[in-house]
């Protein structure tokens, strides 16, 4: 008996399992030539992107979030800072009502839930074993019994540079926090709910920006000198990084929506 007749009969005695192996190759056919039309169409589009492109021009950081962000659109732009933002925090400081806004912002942290914080809680003062993955945390001499989101002012200002995508997982990484802080005190979330702590977080960046500059004032003698020529791009690149996280967490958004609350027309200075 031959191939031929072998596999006529075996079509014939297994009818379920020969219609169940047609379907299947026919599936895989169907899968292979719609992987490669997506991949011509991609492939296609991207070179149309392209067209005419001799040269692409963005911000400091990461080439290939220029190219992402800039030409194709699927990703953020590189340390483009709005100044209006800026700007505005800038002249509701100096405004009239700037020191009263600033009290009012300070006694309205003061009445949320209370935890102990680190206080300095940035990048270098945090340690990762490499043997066991255990975790450790120095210089506690700012640590205080506080609202929450005192502890991550430091965090955010210093640790992460934009190219790192850090900032653009706050609300992620933030409800992470939450979660953990009302798995520890169960009940918490009616009295401090998740939204509130991502508020008063952008409003403590608000409150320590002034802070960074003040600091930052006191330095420029120093760095005028050529032996702190690296201290001085430390804390230049310290600044950017306050920056962006002013910028891309949206912060202005939460302070103008708490001045709006505040009965400012009737106050003297």
């Amino acid at each position: 008996m031959n191939i031929n007749k072998l596999s006529f009969v075996n079509v014939i005695r297994n009818p379920v399992d020969t219609t169940v192996s047609m379907i299947l190759m026919s599936l895989g056919v169907a899968i292979i030539s719609m992987m490669l039309l997506i991949s011509n169409a991609t492939k296609n589009q991207l070179e149309s992107n392209l067209g005419g492109v001799d040269m692409v021009i963005g911000a400091k950081g990461s080439p290939i979030q220029v190219i992402l962000s800039s030409i194709f659109h699927i990703d953020n732009p590189t340390g483009n800072i709005s100044l209006s933002e800026v700007k505005k925090i800038v002249d509701i400081y100096a405004s009239d009502k700037g020191r009263l806004i600033q009290e009012e912002l300070i006694k309205e942290l003061q009445n949320r839930p209370r935890t102990i914080t680190h206080g300095d809680a940035r990048g270098n003062n945090i340690f990762k074993s490499r043997s066991d993955g255990t975790m450790g945390i120095i210089d506690w001499q700012m640590w205080v019994a506080g609202p929450a989101s005192n502890e991550f002012g430091q965090v955010w200002f210093n640790s992460f540079s934009l190219e790192s995508g850090m900032i653009h997982k706050l609300d992620e990484l933030t409800s992470i926090y939450y979660q953990a802080m009302i798995s520890k005190r169960p009940g918490i979330e009616k009295e401090y709910p998740y939204d509130l702590l991502l508020d008063d977080l952008k409003l403590l960046f608000i409150n320590i920006w002034p802070e960074y500059l003040g600091f930052t004032v006191g330095s420029i003698d120093g760095y005028k000198d050529p032996e702190q020529a690296k201290s001085k791009e430390n804390w230049r690149e310290m600044m950017k990084r306050n920056m962006e996280t002013l910028h891309y967490s949206g912060c202005i958004n939460s302070f103008e929506r708490f001045i709006s609350k505040l009965n400012l027309s009737d106050s003297s200075n």
